[in-house]
């Protein structure tokens, strides 16, 4: 459903928000393997994350990415729109160029539902809601989302 650079985008934000200290820099590297990326792609992704004042930088031997109070805030939506182009999730799930209500696939009528739930759940929860979460348990919310893409069972 998302690209790969979107999928770590998230997984990078959300990794960045589950901290202890968000505001800590986390080096490119260190980040890559935490959330299993590879580190030349995820650091054109976080760049881009960055220019768009979604995560924050600094540079220098002690550098990396972090999230400050106000990127805190950041709706896990705009991540969504900044890495894709869209608004909030609007594809259809068999991949059809065409789908939509005047010329739905097979599942349009039933997959409507579903997305717009996804669009209310990634419109309402901002990065600040996934601070709580401790290594342990971030882990083993993460860990659906396997290697691959896929959800590991």
């Amino acid at each position: 459903m998302f690209s790969k650079s979107t999928q770590y985008a998230l997984k990078a934000a959300l990794y960045l928000a589950h901290r202890e200290n968000p505001g800590e820099p986390v080096g490119t590297g260190e980040l890559a393997k935490a959330i299993n990326a590879p580190p030349q792609f995820l650091a054109k992704t976080l760049q881009k994350l960055v220019h768009a004042n979604i995560i924050s930088s600094v540079k220098g031997s002690n550098g990396g990415v972090f999230l400050s109070e106000e990127n805190l805030h950041i709706k896990l939506v705009d991540i969504l729109n900044e890495m894709s182009g869209q608004t909030g999730i609007n594809t259809c799930l068999l991949g059809t160029s065409n789908c939509d209500p005047e010329h739905p696939c097979i599942l349009h009528k039933d997959f409507v539902k579903v997305r717009e739930g996804l669009n209310e759940f990634f419109q309402s929860h901002v990065l600040a809601d996934f601070q709580a979460l401790g290594e342990a348990d971030f882990q083993k919310r993460y860990n659906w989302i396997g290697q691959n893409g896929k959800i590991d069972r």
